[in-house]
């Protein structure tokens, strides 16, 4: 009988961690960090300078693909161009059951 606690309670742990990280996964959201200037190569300095900026949690560099479609853009070919994407988690979709709060001067239903 001992025995069988003994390898219950580890299981029933390990259980109960899974659940808990299948439950808390987040959405996560990208924007590009409009304060970081140049080719982006190093993962590093890119999330610091999003974390800096207050734009999200971390960071890490992306490719963008340019073309001729692209306004402000004058060429005919395409290439590829290295950006810093901030990530930071998302505020939408609000967690169910929560209502959003009225909106400034609006009388909230009654």
């Amino acid at each position: 009988m001992a025995s069988n606690r003994k390898v219950a309670a580890p299981a029933v742990f390990a259980l109960a961690l899974l659940l808990v990280a299948y439950c808390a996964e987040a959405y996560m959201c990208t924007t590009q960090n409009r304060f970081f200037h140049g080719r982006c190569v190093n993962n590093l300095n890119c999330a610091s300078s999003c974390v800096h900026e207050r734009l999200g949690t971390g960071g890490h560099c992306a490719t963008r693909k340019r073309s001729a479609a692209d306004p402000g853009v004058d060429i005919d070919w395409v290439w590829n161009r290295r950006i810093c994407v901030c990530v930071f988690q998302c505020r939408w979709p609000s967690p169910p059951g929560e209502e959003e709060p009225p909106s400034g001067g609006e009388e909230p239903p009654a």
